[in-house]
């Protein structure tokens, strides 16, 4: 379970997202099908992907941890452990 530090910091990350991006932020936490996405913006597959991956990595320029992105070394304090918020957020949905 994710404590209230990991909570705020992601809403804070998701608040920084550009409001298309911060639309798309709360529609997948609030696990809305990427095709319904797509339908309600208006955009192709190809266009959410790549507003998908602008996203990730702005997490990740941010100090959060995402499976198969490189962290870019960043000043921290030393006892401060990466959040993994791939759980948490913008789950993966199988491709059938």
């Amino acid at each position: 379970m994710f404590n209230i530090v990991d909570v705020l910091a992601v809403r804070e990350a998701v608040e920084r997202q550009r409001p298309v991006r911060r639309l798309i932020c709360a529609w997948l936490m609030a696990n809305t099908p990427r095709e319904d996405i797509e339908e309600m913006l208006g955009i192709s597959r190809w266009s959410l992907r790549r507003h998908l991956r602008a996203i990730r990595r702005s997490f990740v320029e941010m100090g959060f941890f995402w499976p198969g992105l490189q962290q870019r070394p960043r000043a921290a304090t030393p006892e401060a452990e990466p959040v993994n918020i791939s759980a948490f957020f913008l789950r993966q949905r199988p491709h059938i």
